[in-house]
């Protein structure tokens, strides 16, 4: 990404002279679920407290700001989805601030782990009273990725055009993907984990406090393939049919194929590695407010 300059812009430098903290906040209108109103109102909410919001940065149009950038940026706002949060996170590290998530998003799986059911306006009230925790975040790392609220792991990974249809409330679109969905995954192979017993067409990976939670996406029929879209389509699907298989620091995994490459789905977004495939627990450099005062996934 370019970067114009690694020095603070003066409205930064003008705000750290004068004592003053300076947030900036990160928006997505591509998203079906982008609402201006309330984007608004959160500024509003931040101008009445004293802290305001200096610059709103949006997806798709603007830089995402790396450490360089955010220089003299005390926190930054991310209402968007999981994906997104995940590539703000990445960009942003060596940033010594502080990020605030609030749901904006198709799952909002990390909004959701690090302060439960809020609204945006209540989370920000919140956090603007003093009554968030800023706390750093369990990971899991494979190959070049990182997974902030979790990843998919094998053939089901066709799921996330079902995703990209939910995230732009596309309902026409939905009534293809999810057919083909199902069709992909009863046509493929399964994936393994080393010293886990069993195989399953995918398995499920959710970065916590003790570890990496391991869950085997299970598929026996179409009846679990039904029940695994209808979770997809209610915007959860961790509620399809799953076996939970422990908590570990690490896990190998493997496709049929050794040697080729292991279909991902990272915090929502599609992508591959090597086949077989290390996932490591680890932990978030850069804080995140939480309302929970940890991570607590629901």
């Amino acid at each position: 990404m370019a970067v114009p300059s690694a020095k603070p812009a003066p409205a930064q430098e003008e705000a750290a002279l004068n004592g003053k903290s300076v947030h900036w906040f990160i928006v997505n209108p591509q998203s079906g679920s982008y609402d201006e109103s309330l984007v608004s109102a959160i500024r509003d909410h931040a101008e009445s407290a004293g802290q305001p919001i200096e610059r709103v940065i949006e997806v798709g149009t603007d830089d995402l700001p790396d450490a360089r950038m955010a220089r003299g940026v005390d926190r930054i706002l991310v209402m968007t989805g999981d994906g997104t949060v995940s590539a703000v996170h990445e960009a942003l590290s060596g940033w010594q601030g502080e990020l605030l998530v609030l749901p904006g998003g198709t799952m909002n799986l990390l909004s959701r782990a690090l302060h439960g059911e809020a609204k945006p306006l209540e989370i920000m009230d919140a956090v603007l009273a003093g009554k968030a925790n800023a706390i750093t975040i369990p990971l899991i790392t494979v190959g070049e990725f990182t997974a902030i609220s979790g990843l998919f792991a094998g053939p089901t990974t066709a799921w996330g055009d079902v995703r990209e249809q939910l995230r732009q409330v596309d309902v026409k679109a939905l009534v293809e993907t999810v057919p083909q969905a199902i069709a992909a995954t009863l046509g493929e192979q399964c994936v393994t984990a080393h010293g886990v017993p069993g195989e399953y067409p995918a398995f499920y990976l959710q970065p916590g406090e003790g570890g990496i939670t391991l869950f085997g996406v299970r598929a026996e029929g179409a009846g679990d393939l039904l029940a695994h879209g209808w979770a997809w389509l209610k915007g959860d699907f961790r509620e399809g049919p799953v076996d939970r298989l422990g908590v570990h620091e690490a896990l190998a995994i493997a496709g049929s194929e050794a040697g080729g490459t292991l279909s991902l789905l990272v915090d929502g977004e599609k992508c591959e590695t090597a086949d077989p495939a290390t996932f490591s627990a680890a932990q978030s450099e850069i804080c995140f407010l939480s309302l929970n005062g940890r991570t607590d996934w629901p």
